[in-house]
C-alpha cells in the first residue's frame, strides 16, 4: 500500500507517491502557467477546469507508476487565497480569481473601515488584503449580482479539488485561515467579519482539522482516475504548513524557508502571534496542519527580484551561458569573488512585504560605483535577498524564540554559494534538502498516511522518511557586519525596536 501527496499551485500541480515504509515510488509535475490570464484591471484568472484536469492527469500517471504498490490514501496541499464560485450542480460559474487578483481593493478597504485592521488581525492572524476570498466575494456580489444569485458555495482551490474527488463542502483549518474571515482561535468562520461583509457562513465549506479522514473516494471517480477501490481521502492543508512538516520541521528553534518567486520563513508555535507586534510587521499567523498548533510566516520577493535583474540587464550573459552549455546563474557566479559587494539592494520592486509591509515601497540601491560590474550587481541582489531574510528572522526571533537552524527548500537552494551566503549573513546553520522531493507534496503525503492509519502520527512517519541533507554553517559572518548595518538604514527608522 502507498500514499499520494498532491500540491496544487497557482501555476503548477505536483504529486508524489510514498510507500508505507517512506520510500519514494513516483513523482510528477505539470505546469499550466501559460493558462493564467492577467488583466489591466488587476484581474488574475485561470480556468477551474485547468486545476482539476492537471490534478487528475497527475493522479492517473502516478497511480499507473505505483500500480505494484497501489495507492491507499491521498491528501491535497494547495495555495490558499484563490476563489471559485460554485453553482447548485457543483460547476464553476466563472474563472478562478487567483491570489494575485487585485480587483477587490475597494472591498478590502471597506472591511478595514468597518472593523479596523487591528480587530481583523486579531481574529484572522493576517492583515486584510485584496488577495483574500472574503473581499473577493463582496466584489462579485457588487459587480456581478446576477451571477452571485446562482452561487451555492464559494470554494478555494483546495475545496474545489476535494469537491471533484467526491467531497464537497470541506475545507481544513489552515486553508480556511487564508480566506480573511476565519477565526483562527475558535476554528470557525467569524460571524463578526461575515456580518461586516454582508455574507452568510453557509456559502463557505465546513472547516475540519488537517489529517481528518473524509471517507472513501466514490468508485466511479476512483475508476476515472485509475485508482483502486477503497482509496481514502484525507484533509490536507495550506502549502506552507504542509511544506514545514514535509521538511521535518517539528523542533522549536528551527525555521522552514521556501525559496522560490517569494521567500517564506515559517515557524511553528503553540499560540498564534497575532498580537500588536505581529501586526506591526504584517506577519501572517494562522492554523497549522498540526493539531493545536499555529504557523507564522514572514515572506518577501526573492526569485522574482533575481529574474527581473537578469531579464533587464543580462541578455548577453544568457546567450553566452547557452553557448557554453551552462546556466546563466553559474556563469555570473563564476564572475564574482567571495567578498561582500559593498552594494545594498532591496528586493522591493513589487512593494515590500515583511517586515515592512507597504505596497507603495520601491527598490533601492546604495553603494554603487563606476567600477561595479553586472556580476557585482547580481551578487548584490543576492546579498539583498539574504539581508531581507535576516531582518525577517530577527523579527520572528523577537516575537517567538531563538532560531538555531534553517531548513531550506525550493529552486533558490540549488546554488551552494548563495546558501553559504545566507548562512554567513544570517549567522544560522542552513540545511538544504537534496532528495528532490517537493516539500509540500511530502507534507500532504504524511497527512494522508496519518489520517488513513498507515502512520501512527507524525513522529512515526518521520522515523520512516529518509531525508538527504546538505548543511552550510556560518564561516564569514564578520565580513557582512557593516553591509547588514547599511542595509537596515534602507528601511524605516526603528524597524526592529
Amino acid at each position: 500500500m502507498s500514499i499520494l501527496g498532491l500540491d496544487v499551485g497557482t501555476s503548477t500541480c505536483k504529486g508524489i507517491v510514498l510507500s508505507a515504509e517512506g520510500k519514494l515510488l513516483a513523482q510528477k509535475q505539470l505546469s499550466y502557467a501559460e493558462q493564467v490570464i492577467l488583466g489591466n484591471n488587476g484581474a488574475a484568472e485561470i480556468s477551474a477546469d485547468c486545476f482539476w484536469e492537471n490534478t487528475a492527469a497527475i493522479i492517473r500517471e502516478l497511480a499507473s507508476e505505483a500500480a505494484a504498490d497501489p495507492i491507499e490514501a491521498l491528501a491535497v496541499s494547495s495555495h490558499g487565497e484563490s476563489l471559485i464560485p460554485i453553482d447548485a450542480h457543483g460547476q464553476a460559474l466563472m474563472p478562478v480569481m487567483l491570489s494575485m487578483d487585485r480587483r477587490c481593493r475597494q472591498q478590502s478597504e471597506e472591511l478595514i473601515q468597518r472593523l479596523g485592521q487591528e480587530k481583523l488581525y486579531g481574529l484572522t492572524g493576517s492583515m486584510m488584503h485584496p488577495q483574500f476570498p472574503v473581499p473577493k466575494v463582496m466584489w462579485i456580489k457588487k459587480e456581478h449580482p446576477e451571477l452571485a444569485q446562482k452561487v451555492l458555495q464559494y470554494d478555494s482551490g483546495n475545496d474545489y479539488i476535494y469537491r471533484k474527488l467526491g467531497f464537497p463542502h470541506v475545507v481544513d483549518y489552515s486553508v480556511a485561515s487564508r480566506f480573511g474571515g476565519f477565526d483562527i482561535q475558535k476554528h470557525r468562520w467569524s460571524e463578526e467579519i461575515l456580518a461586516a461583509a454582508g455574507l452568510k457562513k453557509s456559502i463557505f465549506s465546513e472547516p475540519v482539522c488537517s489529517g481528518t479522514l473524509l471517507g472513501m473516494i466514490p468508485k466511479e471517480i476512483a475508476s476515472e482516475l485509475g485508482l483502486g477501490e477503497n482509496v481514502k481521502a484525507v484533509a490536507g492543508g495550506h502549502d506552507q504548513p504542509c511544506a514545514s512538516i514535509g521538511m521535518g520541521n517539528v523542533e522549536k528553534g528551527t525555521v522552514t524557508v521556501s525559496a522560490g518567486s517569494y521567500e517564506c520563513a515559517a515557524i511553528g508555535t503553540r499560540n498564534p502571534l497575532n498580537n500588536r507586534e505581529g501586526m506591526k510587521y504584517g506577519l501572517n499567523s494562522y492554523c497549522h496542519v498540526l493539531p493545536k498548533q499555529y504557523i507564522t510566516l514572514a515572506f518577501f520577493v526573492s526569485g522574482m527580484m533575481t529574474k527581473w535583474y537578469l531579464d533587464t540587464f543580462c541578455q548577453t550573459e544568457k546567450q553566452t551561458a547557452r553557448e557554453k552549455g551552462i546556466s546563466y546563474f553559474e556563469l555570473l557566479e563564476s564572475m564574482t569573488d567571495s567578498e561582500p559587494s559593498g552594494i545594498c539592494v532591496t528586493p522591493h520592486i513589487y512593494g515590500s512585504m515583511n517586515p515592512e509591509w507597504s505596497e507603495y515601497q520601491t527598490g533601492k540601491i546604495t553603494g554603487l560605483t563606476a567600477g561595479a560590474t553586472k556580476a557585482d550587481l547580481y551578487k548584490a541582489v543576492q546579498e539583498g535577498i539574504c539581508c531581507e531574510l535576516n531582518l525577517n528572522l530577527q523579527v520572528l526571533e523577537k516575537l517567538s524564540y531563538s532560531v538555531k537552524k534553517l531548513l531550506m527548500t525550493g529552486g533558490g537552494t540549488k546554488s551552494g554559494r548563495w546558501m553559504q551566503m545566507r548562512a554567513d549573513i544570517t549567522g544560522k546553520q542552513i540545511d538544504v534538502s537534496e532528495n528532490g522531493i517537493e516539500a509540500s507534496c511530502m507534507g500532504a503525503a504524511l497527512l494522508a498516511g496519518i489520517g488513513s492509519g498507515i502512520f501512527l502520527d507524525l513522529d512515526d512517519a518521520n522515523t520512516k522518511i529518509s531525508r538527504s541533507i546538505r548543511s552550510f554553517v556560518p564561516a564569514n559572518s564578520e565580513k557582512y557586519i557593516s553591509q547588514k548595518a547599511e542595509y537596515l538604514t534602507l528601511h524605516r527608522p526603528g524597524l526592529l525596536h
